[in-house]
């Protein structure tokens, strides 16, 4: 590594640090093409903008035969931006035709969306969370709620939602323990993942991702499903991180169910929360279609053949399954089992 301004060196491992004067003295000429000289130097790698444009000049008037890896660091910034609307118009085509006819978010803030969720890890695709912003123009007023949470990429695009579209409140739910997160109808190796995970790590993952948008909105339930949701239907207070009541309405306008993956424990989630779903809510079904088990989709199904008097649409993207409810009916409820 060569560096013309002062640097921590421990991050080298020791590793030595060669200086160079700052291009704009008269000494870096002689100085680049000596170290050029003696480490018989062929690529060179310059993430600083100002020193990318001047070794670009430099290399070619000197006639060098050096490689200057990658484009400049300008450059690489306007591609990623020109990718990421190109990527956000033509999911703006697709978000139009889903949400049937309701407002939608303009391709400036779908990318924004899009690009803030990508910094938060997570499965969910761009496709998935550009259903989940169609969806949510024509949810109704309630309760927005989510089983399984990881680190919060998708907590993140439902409270911005809700808050963009005043839907109402956001209530995650995840207890972040290993006992929970055993997937017994899945393969042995997907299940020697959970080993991999620090819970407590995730945990403070999800409020450092959420951080920037706490408010009293937003409430964690470091519980399982079962437990959550005995607390939910009750009349007890639901506090925010900073212990603010938030004021949950009890019942629901999205639900995305995104934890255990076993049937049973879908089947169980579902036999909960659907109850609690207001006319013309949304279910939002993770992994419907899912490489390490078919838990979701056997829920899904029934789901579909339980209450098909009562759906409105149903569609399946980014592996998961969306249904729209019907706005004239009191609730999802039709238990013919």
């Amino acid at each position: 590594m060569a560096a013309s301004v002062p640097c921590d060196e421990s991050p080298f491992n020791g590793s030595t640090v060669l200086r160079l004067p700052m291009i704009y003295e008269d000494g870096f000429c002689s100085a680049f093409l000596n170290l050029v000289a003696e480490h018989s130097i062929a690529r060179v790698y310059c993430p600083v903008a100002s020193v990318y444009a001047h070794l670009q000049r430099f290399i070619v008037e000197q006639e060098l035969s050096i490689e200057l890896l990658g484009d400049s660091p300008i450059q690489q910034q306007m591609t990623q931006h020109q990718e990421l609307m190109a990527r956000s118009r033509k999911l703006s085509h697709f978000i139009a035709t889903c949400a049937d006819g309701a407002n939608v978010l303009p391709p400036i803030d779908v990318a924004g969306v899009l690009r803030q969720a990508a910094l938060i890890y997570g499965e969910s695709s761009d496709e998935k969370l550009a259903a989940m912003i169609a969806i949510a123009a024509s949810a109704p007023v309630g309760d927005i709620v989510e089983i399984g949470s990881l680190m919060g990429r998708t907590a993140f695009v439902l409270l911005y939602l809700a808050r963009r579209y005043r839907i109402g409140p956001l209530l995650t739910i995840d207890p972040w323990r290993s006992a929970n997160a055993v997937h017994h109808d899945s393969p042995e190796v997907f299940g020697s993942l959970l080993s991999e995970w620090d819970y407590e790590a995730l945990s403070e993952g999800f409020f450092v991702n959420l951080a920037p948008f706490a408010s009293d909105d937003h409430a964690h339930l470091r519980m399982p499903s079962e437990q959550a949701f005995a607390l939910y239907q009750s009349d007890l207070p639901i506090l925010a991180q900073d212990s603010s009541i938030v004021s949950f309405g009890r019942r629901i306008a999205i639900l995305h169910i995104d934890g255990n993956h076993d049937y049973t424990a879908v089947r169980l989630d579902c036999d909960l929360w659907l109850d609690r779903m207001l006319p013309g809510a949304v279910l939002i079904l993770d992994d419907y279609q899912w490489a390490h088990g078919n838990g979701p989709q056997r829920v899904g199904d029934e789901l579909i053949a339980m209450y098909n008097r009562r759906i409105k649409r149903a569609f399946v993207c980014g592996k998961a399954m969306f249904i729209k409810l019907r706005s004239d009916v009191d609730n999802c409820t039709e238990d013919t089992r």
